[in-house]
């Protein structure tokens, strides 16, 4: 294995002696946070607002986990002004699988606001409550994933780690990356966050598909967030919520799924109506037992400088 970090900190997302996988759909409204018993959630911030501080400290009292999504997770819309998007902030090249570089200076801008209330993210990541941050939704090539933001164009990594790098000095101890595969997240050096997402139908079996993830995860020491398509698969509520329990039982460090809310721009829908069936009663409470099993955690470090000698980021 390549390895392209020196560990700096080691830390133990974890009691002292257990640990709990934290699972929760991805956009869970703070009103429904005290409800069925979920541990962890993914938490959508455009922009900093005052109400911020009220969703940290109802996630603290409800014990759940954040992984905080920072500013607009459009990759695209950050492109520089000479491979910029159309008018719809998307994508759009001549021919396939082409780097895109952004302009990392407007993103800094853009997130300047976050950083002026660093310290009380900071307050929120000592407490165990903030566990993640990401920055941009699928900027990945669809050689390293099929589903990306585009099949058109791949961000530049190089450009990514200096975000993910800034993020890491600002707000310190906390893991740090897009919702991309570890094939992606692993061409950078300050990168520590991953995302595996599983939708029906597929021709790879679930526990074959996150297998290879895991894999990949863990030689390269990256945080992996397990995720279900609710919105855009095509599969009944029982079969889903057994899946996931069965990622429960995985060693996956978050296990979520897009999306909580329900939209009429995608064509299923979302664990806001899914969990209401009487049929998965049961099934959610062995998801709770099945997250809650006591295991060791995958990942134990994630602050990370480049260690001499390293190739270029291509």
């Amino acid at each position: 294995m390549k390895t392209i970090i020196k560990i700096i900190f080691l830390v133990l997302m974890i009691t002292k002696t257990a640990y709990s996988t934290p699972w929760g759909p991805m956009y869970l409204p703070v009103e429904e946070f005290p409800n069925y018993d979920f541990t962890g959630t993914i938490i959508y911030l455009r922009t900093y607002s005052d109400n911020i501080q009220n969703i940290l400290q109802e996630a603290e009292q409800n014990h759940l986990k954040l992984i905080l999504s920072l500013g607009n997770p459009n990759p695209c819309a950050y492109l520089t002004s000479e491979e910029g998007p159309d008018n719809n902030d998307t994508c759009h090249f001549s021919r396939p699988h082409q780097i895109g570089r952004i302009d990392t200076q407007r993103i800094k801008e853009e997130l300047s606001d976050f950083i002026q209330h660093r310290e009380l993210f900071q307050e929120y990541i000592q407490k165990g409550v903030i566990i993640g941050i990401r920055i941009f939704d699928e900027p990945h090539d669809r050689d390293c994933s099929p589903y990306g933001y585009s099949q058109y164009i791949t961000i530049a990594p190089q450009d990514l780690d200096e975000i993910y790098q800034y993020l890491q000095e600002n707000f310190g101890e906390v893991f740090i990356g897009s919702t991309s595969p570890p094939c992606y997240i692993k061409r950078t050096q300050y990168g520590k966050l991953s995302f595996a997402q599983y939708r029906w139908p597929s021709s790879v079996e679930i526990e074959a598909f996150f297998s290879s993830h895991i894999q990949e995860a863990q030689e390269n020491n990256l945080f992996l967030i397990g995720s279900l398509n609710s919105n855009n698969s095509n599969v009944d509520n029982v079969t889903f919520f057994e899946a996931w329990k069965s990622l429960c039982e995985m060693d996956l460090d978050f296990v979520t799924s897009w999306q909580w809310p329900t939209d009429d721009k995608y064509p299923y829908p979302g664990v806001e109506d899914r969990i209401k069936d009487p049929q998965v009663e049961n099934i959610l409470l062995e998801i709770q037992r099945a997250c809650n099993q006591v295991t060791l955690p995958q990942i134990t470090s994630f602050m990370a400088e480049p260690t001499s000698g390293e190739a270029p980021l291509t």
